[in-house]
């Protein structure tokens, strides 16, 4: 099945690799310009969906978003388009959907849609590489701020570089690439290690690194450390999303292949002296 979008326009290698998107058990993941939809628990692959020139892509209730300069609506139940939102020339870097959809344009703008406009809430010096949104409070980042927003109003901004991973449940959390750990704008911990991202899930704070899931709590007390893949291999990323309170750990490069891997931290087994080194690595930089 071939979209074609009314415009087509050349799209940035660096714009094109957006993270996968997991909704009732099916990973919907971006390669190139098409969306190809796997069966979470056994990687089998369930469909494929070609467009032209996609930027950004997201899935709510059945639809399939995907956006250039335009959004197309894409019914995943009944294979086709429901509508085509136009808002002008600017390419869509970035699109969440709750109730609402809400977008991020290569200027550094980020938009909501309201009855088929798309209204600015705020401006960045830099597009977003990241955004973020829980219920009415929208996270995003820039590459070098941080801006959480309360509809259009900004209720915290930071201006931090090499941030590698962020998530939002009644605080604001982040994390650097060198180890620090910040909630809303406060140093919390500095955990001496290298990391890639971080999310929080049941009340815990879930830092990625090397190939590893380090599991705090949110007195940042070490819980439980997971092995993922060998530490050794750097060619692998650890990337996390959580869509509806389903966990989804993706540890492969995109450009690498179309097999994903899902790990269910309840179900690792961690070495007891590799945890209480790490335990005590952690007390100590405390």
């Amino acid at each position: 099945m071939k979209l074609t979008f009314d415009q087509k326009i050349k799209i940035s290698p660096i714009i094109n690799k957006n993270r996968p998107v997991l909704v009732n058990n099916k990973l919907y993941t971006q390669y190139d310009n098409t969306i190809v939809i796997t069966d979470s628990k056994d990687c089998s692959i369930l469909d494929r969906i070609s467009f032209e020139n996609i930027s950004c892509f997201t899935v709510n209730n059945g639809i399939l978003y995907v956006a250039n300069t335009n959004i197309v609506l894409y019914s995943l139940q009944d294979k086709k388009i429901l509508d085509t939102l136009t808002f002008g020339k600017l390419l869509i870097n970035k699109i969440e959907v709750n109730d609402d959809i809400y977008i991020s344009c290569i200027d550094g703008s980020l938009k909501k849609i309201i009855k088929g406009c798309a209204v600015k809430l705020t401006t960045f010096d830099n597009s977003i590489s990241e955004m973020i949104l829980r219920g009415n409070k929208i996270l995003a980042y820039d590459g070098s701020t941080i801006k959480l927003l309360s509809g259009s109003k900004t209720e915290i901004e930071v201006n931090k570089e090499n941030v590698k991973g962020m998530d939002l449940d009644s605080e604001m959390y982040f994390v650097t690439e060198d180890g620090d750990v910040y909630c809303n704008n406060e140093l919390v911990m500095e955990t001496k290690k290298q990391l890639d991202g971080m999310f929080i899930a049941d009340d815990k704070i879930v830092l990625c690194g090397n190939g590893m899931l380090y599991i705090y709590s949110k007195e940042f007390e070490l819980i439980k450390l997971v092995s993922l893949i060998n530490p050794s291999n750097k060619s692998n990323e650890i990337r996390y999303i959580e869509i509806k309170g389903e966990k989804y750990i993706d540890i492969t490069k995109y450009e690498d292949s179309e097999e994903q891997n899902t790990v269910d931290s309840s179900d690792s087994d961690t070495n007891s002296n590799e945890f209480q080194q790490q335990n005590t690595e952690s007390n100590e930089s405390n």
